[in-house]
């Protein structure tokens, strides 16, 4: 079985890269690539369960109103059976308990 994977970050050159890299891997099935969380989360929303991705990867700091820890506690955890996976820079320990709690 195949892993589906959805990219949400706002960097597209860097989602891009990732996603390039991660097709290398034969565990990998398909990737979508997001810019921001909103629309990830709409997107998903309409899709039937049979084709939503097994895991999100969400980028920590996204440039919009809501970032991904906040997409995540918010949006994402209405859509059943998916994981996420968060990845960022920052080493700020307050942020990162937090994207632990989401």
């Amino acid at each position: 079985m195949s892993i589906k994977l959805a990219i949400v970050d706002d960097d597209q050159r860097l989602a891009k890269v990732l996603k390039q890299e991660l097709l290398e891997y034969c565990e990998i099935g398909s990737i979508e690539l997001f810019a921001g969380g909103k629309r990830c989360v709409e997107y998903l929303q309409d899709l039937s369960p049979s084709l939503l991705p097994d895991v999100v990867l969400m980028d920590f700091n996204l440039q919009e109103k809501e970032d991904g820890i906040a997409v995540t506690q918010q949006r994402l955890h209405q859509i059943p059976n998916i994981k996420v996976i968060m990845f960022t820079i920052a080493e700020d320990d307050e942020h990162i308990f937090e994207a632990f709690k989401a």
